[in-house]
């Protein structure tokens, strides 16, 4: 690893679109300063209906697996989201 790497990345989306925009900027900061040692991905607050949920998640995770390695993914409710101090600056 490049001493210009990053050590950790967490990488925050809310839907598929988010994940593809963030994937291709992480392989584009990948080619400049070199892979960063770890890839977390958290998934939150959702636009989809409560019961399709858990099913959307799994997606996401699919296409994140497939698309490079990730270290850890997670997914946090929009309950958790609000509940947590750090995270409120995300709950648009």
């Amino acid at each position: 690893m490049p001493p210009d790497s990053p050590s950790c990345r967490i990488v925050a989306v809310q839907g598929t679109a988010q994940l593809t925009s963030a994937i291709a900027a992480m392989r584009a900061a990948d080619r400049v300063a070199g892979p960063c040692a770890a890839n977390h991905l958290l998934i939150h607050n959702l636009s989809c209906p409560a019961d399709q949920t858990e099913e959307f998640v799994d997606c996401i995770g699919r296409l994140a697996r497939m698309a490079g390695t990730w270290d850890s993914i997670r997914s946090i409710s929009a309950a958790e989201v609000r509940a947590s101090k750090w995270l409120r600056a995300f709950d648009a």
